[in-house]
């Protein structure tokens, strides 16, 4: 009987199907490497602003961390009860239906993701010619590099899960040897009795509550990217284990090397240097090892390159999983045939965000302030289908079950994170509202079961067959041939 399962087992593995490739030390490279971008060597300027002191800044960097892990357990128990790819999509489609489910894919389709990839593909670019280049020369090299930084990831991680992964642990271990080198210095001058700024700024300096709202706001940019794995958990082996373990294991090395960072910036840096300072991390090497000076931007470019790379092998899989819901064109939920990738919906990925790199006119922080909203939203409408599916839905099966107070306390800071930015900037907001409702419109033409035939009928026709077939002939893609048993999985995580 053993032969025979292997053979069913072995038969089943060569089905078109994700595949559960991703290990332990995948899974918290992917999302530490998510995390650990451009916002550590560049984020303790705005938090040093807007909190005033040392001390209270190096809180709140402690506290973005405490608050991650906060959301963190959240993500884990909805990603154990609903082990589906696509994050708060999917979550959001368990607990309320179709339409809010389909607005959170809208805007994360048209807005969210394309703003994501493109400040990240923007700030490679501008980190690698900013010695060579000025003004308005920078601005066109710049979109060149992004567009074809975007494109080369998207490629390598549509030819190969195993290849976008080593890529991704890679640019994870030269991130750890970056920072290691801050905080080895760090520590030295700790030693040496370099604690000038550390004393002068002990002490805690009331602030306005928008400031320190502003200080929060810019150390969890830097903390972003911790739900990562949440949309790839039909990849994830032993997800029961690994999940939990690989967000609980990244928060902690993150939340400690930020802190250290930090302490170590401050052992070198005045403040005032650390304000002046566009990218604080470069500014710390020229005081400390001159000679690093060219190394360090190398390796800054190359942590925001991993970022980018997490962010396009995990993006893709929301619209693999929105096209199985039916809330995008079925081509997009289609596998290569070869690297049971899903080709078309990471190109769809592509597409979107190089047209808002083209958009954005180069405007890096409105498109971070826009991103830190609309992110601050996201996470929102996955802890409000949490409380509402412990609500409505007490008897579902619950491989892990949190305190209700870690999903209210991330709410409320959630909501905080996503009004404060409306109180400097409220056009966001009417951007948002009016994206909404043109999504809400969408569905109902398109979307919605009553009226999909006919708008298929007389608005596509047989334009949308064509498409299909013709792209499945040029891409080699074909439907997933075994779909999860996500029943079974329940069970067996719920032993």
């Amino acid at each position: 009987m053993d032969h025979i399962s292997n053979g069913k087992a072995n038969k089943l593995d060569l089905k078109v199907s994700l595949k559960r490739r991703l290990t332990l030390l995948n899974s918290i490279s992917l999302i530490a490497g998510s995390i650990i971008g451009s916002g550590i060597f560049v984020s303790p300027k705005s938090v040093l602003e807007h909190s005033g002191t040392p001390a209270l800044a190096l809180l709140i960097w402690f506290m973005c961390g405490i608050f991650s892990f906060f959301g963190a357990v959240c993500y884990v128990e909805l990603g154990l009860t609903i082990p589906k790819s696509g994050s708060q999509y999917i979550y959001v489609m368990e607990a309320f239906g179709p339409l809010p489910s389909f607005l959170v894919l809208w805007i994360d389709l048209i807005l969210k993701e394309p703003i994501a990839k493109s400040v990240t593909s923007l700030a490679v670019a501008r980190y690698l010619i900013e010695p060579f280049f000025h003004n308005s020369q920078a601005y066109i090299c710049e979109v060149i590099i992004a567009v074809c930084t975007l494109t080369l990831l998207t490629y390598i991680n549509s030819v190969s899960v195993k290849l976008g992964v080593r890529i991704q642990d890679s640019f994870f271990y030269t991130k750890l040897i970056a920072l290691a080198m801050i905080i080895f210095i760090g520590l030295i001058q700790l030693s040496n009795g370099h604690r000038e700024t550390l004393k002068a700024g002990l002490y805690l300096k009331p602030e306005s509550p928008v400031k320190i709202g502003l200080a929060f706001y810019s150390g969890l940019f830097a903390y972003s990217g911790w739900e990562a794995l949440n949309m790839s958990c039909e990849e994830v082996k032993n997800l029961k284990r690994n999940l939990p373990a690989a967000i609980y294991i990244s928060l902690g090395i993150v939340t400690i090397v930020y802190t250290l960072a930090n302490i170590s910036y401050f052992t070198v840096l005045s403040s005032q240097d650390i304000i002046d300072s566009e990218i604080v991390a470069v500014t710390f090497v020229k005081h400390t090892l001159p000679v690093l000076r060219y190394i360090m931007p190398f390796l800054v470019t190359c942590s925001i390159v991993g970022s980018l790379n997490s962010t396009v092998f995990h993006s893709g899989r929301m619209y693999f999983s929105a096209a199985r819901e039916g809330h995008l064109p079925t081509l997009f939920g289609m596998l290569s045939i070869k690297s049971m990738t899903p080709i078309p919906a990471l190109l769809l990925d592509c597409i979107t965000s190089i047209v808002v790199l083209a958009l954005s006119g180069n405007d890096i922080t409105k498109m971070l302030e826009f991103y830190g909203f609309l992110r601050s939203a996201a996470l929102a409408s996955g802890v409000v289908a949490l409380l509402w599916l412990r609500y409505k839905r007490p008897m579902l099966m619950r491989p892990k079950k949190f305190p209700i107070i870690f999903p209210i306390i991330f709410l409320l800071m959630s909501l905080f994170m996503t009004f404060v930015p409306l109180y400097q900037n409220y056009v966001m907001g009417l951007i948002t509202l009016a994206l909404l409702l043109l999504g809400a419109v969408v569905y109902r033409l398109f979307i919605h079961k009553e009226k999909f035939n006919r708008a298929r009928k007389h608005l596509l026709g047989r334009c949308m067959v064509n498409f299909t077939e013709t792209s499945q002939k040029i891409l080699k893609v074909i439907p997933c041939e075994v779909e999860p048993d996500y029943e079974k999985l329940l069970l067996e995580m719920s032993r």
